[in-house]
C-alpha cells in the first residue's frame, strides 16, 4: 500500500480545521439568532404593553369602563406579571357593580408569592373595600388588621379601619384609631376626637350605662370646650340620674361653647324647671338671653311660646311678631302666632296668618346648613350627613331676599 504524500496530508488537515472553524461559526449564529429574534419580539411586546396601557388610562378618565378593562385585560395577558394591572381590574369591575369579580381579582393577587410588599398591601386594601361593599365587614376589618401588620405605617390601611369602625359603630376603637392616625401625622383635631368619643356616650347612654357615658362625655368636653353636643348630652345624662340641677348647670355652659345654640338647652331647662317646681324661673332665663342675644330668633320663639302656655296672649303676639320682623318666611312661626290668635278668638288676624304661612309654605323650611359644603336640613346635625364633616352646622338666614323671593315675595 502506497503511502499519502506528505503535502496531501496537510491540505486535508487544513480543509478539516476550515470545515471545524466554520461549523463553530455557523453553530454560534444559529444559538445567537434566536435570542436577537426573541429580544425584538419582547421590545415589540412591551411597546404593544405600554399602548394598551396608555389606552386604557384614556379610557378611565374618560368613564368609558368597559373600553378601559378590555385594554387592561390586553395588558394582562401581555405581561401576566404586571401586578398593577390586576389591581386596577379589580377596582374597574368594582365601579360596574360586579364586586364578587373584583374580590376573586383581588384575593388570587394576595396569596401570589414574591409579590411586592407595597403591591400586597394595596391588593389587600382592595380586597378589604370589596369584602366592605358586599356587608363583609367583620371579614374587611381581619384583612385591614393584616395589612397593617405588614406595612405598621400605611395611612390608608388605618383610614380604611377608621371609616369601617364608624359604620360598624363600634366608637371605642375608632377612637383609638383617629388617635392613631393623628400621631403618625404628628398633630390632628380635638373636635373630630370629641365627637367620637360623643358617640361612644351615647351608646353607654342608650344602652343604661349611664356612668360610662358620663364620663365619654366628659372626655368629649376636655377634647373641645366648644363642642355644643357634648354639653347638651353630659347635661342629659345628668337628668338621667335625676340630677336636675346639676343637669341645668351643664346645659347653662351651652352659651359658653355657642350662644347661638342655646335654644337646645332651653328645651331641656324647661322640662327641668317644671320636675323641680320652678317653672316661672325659666321666663327670665329667655329674657336675660335676648338682652345679650337679640337676634337670637329660635329663643325668642320659646319665649313666646312660654307666654302661650300661660296665656299672655299680648307678650306671646309681640315676641311672635318680632321673630317674623326678622325671619318672615318662618312658617313655624305663622302657624303658633296662628294658632294664639285663634286661643283669643281673634279670628281676622288668624285668617291672616293662615293666608301668610300658605303662600311661604312651597319654599322650604330648612333652618340648618353645612359650612362645607352648602347641605341643608330641618333637623340639627353635629356630622354632615352630605360631606362627612364634624361641626359645620350653622343656623340659616330666614330672612334672607332670596328665601323671601322663594316663597313668591318678588319685587317688581
Amino acid at each position: 500500500m502506497s503511502s499519502i504524500p506528505l503535502y496531501t496530508l496537510n491540505i486535508l488537515f487544513l480543509v478539516g480545521v476550515a470545515a471545524l472553524l466554520l461549523g463553530i461559526l455557523l453553530g454560534g449564529w444559529m444559538v445567537r439568532r434566536p435570542k436577537i429574534w426573541s429580544g425584538n419580539r419582547s421590545l415589540q411586546l412591551r411597546e404593544a404593553e405600554l399602548e394598551a396601557y396608555r389606552r386604557g388610562l384614556d379610557y378611565v378618565s374618560d368613564g368609558k369602563t368597559d373600553q378601559a378593562i378590555r385594554e387592561f385585560s390586553l395588558v394582562a395577558r401581555m405581561n401576566p406579571e404586571n401586578t398593577d394591572i390586576y389591581v386596577r381590574l379589580g377596582q374597574l369591575y368594582r365601579s360596574k357593580g360586579e364586586v364578587e369579580r373584583a374580590l376573586r381579582i383581588h384575593e388570587s393577587l394576595t396569596v401570589r408569592p414574591e409579590i411586592p410588599l407595597g403591591v400586597k398591601v394595596k391588593a389587600l386594601l382592595e380586597l378589604a373595600h370589596d369584602c366592605r361593599t358586599l356587608g363583609y365587614c367583620e371579614r374587611a376589618l381581619s384583612i385591614l388588621e393584616r395589612a397593617a401588620s405588614l406595612d405598621p405605617t400605611n395611612r390608608e390601611v388605618y383610614q380604611s379601619m377608621l371609616g369601617l369602625y364608624q359604620e360598624t359603630g363600634d366608637w371605642e376603637s375608632a377612637y383609638e384609631i383617629q388617635k392613631k392616625l393623628y400621631k403618625m401625622r404628628g398633630g390632628g383635631n380635638g373636635k373630630v376626637l370629641s365627637h367620637l368619643k360623643i358617640e361612644e356616650g351615647k351608646v353607654h347612654l342608650g344602652q343604661g350605662r349611664v356612668k360610662e357615658a358620663l364620663r365619654c362625655f366628659k372626655t368629649a368636653i376636655a377634647l373641645d370646650k366648644k363642642c355644643v353636643e357634648a354639653r347638651l348630652l353630659f347635661g342629659d345624662a345628668l337628668e338621667r340620674q335625676g340630677k336636675n340641677e346639676k343637669a341645668i348647670q351643664a346645659w347653662e355652659e351651652v352659651k359658653e361653647a355657642d350662644p347661638s345654640f342655646m335654644f337646645l338647652a332651653f328645651e331641656r331647662m324647661e322640662k327641668a324647671y317644671f320636675e323641680l317646681g320652678r317653672y316661672d324661673h325659666m321666663g327670665e332665663k329667655y329674657l336675660d338671653h335676648l338682652r345679650r342675644h337679640p337676634g337670637d330668633y329660635l329663643t325668642r320663639m320659646a319665649l313666646a311660646r312660654l307666654y302661650q302656655k300661660k296665656e299672655m296672649y299680648e307678650e306671646a303676639v309681640r315676641e311672635f311678631q318680632e321673630v317674623l320682623n326678622h325671619q318672615p318666611t318662618l312658617v313655624e312661626a305663622y302657624r303658633i302666632l296662628h294658632q294664639t290668635y285663634l286661643e283669643e278668638r281673634r279670628w281676622q288676624e288668624a285668617s291672616a296668618e293662615t293666608t301668610r304661612m300658605l303662600e311661604i309654605l312651597s319654599a322650604q323650611e330648612k333652618r340648618f346648613g353645612c359650612s362645607h359644603c352648602g347641605y341643608r336640613s330641618v333637623a340639627v346635625f353635629w356630622k354632615c350627613p352630605q360631606c362627612g364633616h364634624w361641626d359645620s352646622v350653622k343656623l340659616l338666614d330666614h330672612g334672607s331676599a332670596e328665601v323671601w323671593e322663594d316663597a313668591g315675595h318678588r319685587g317688581g
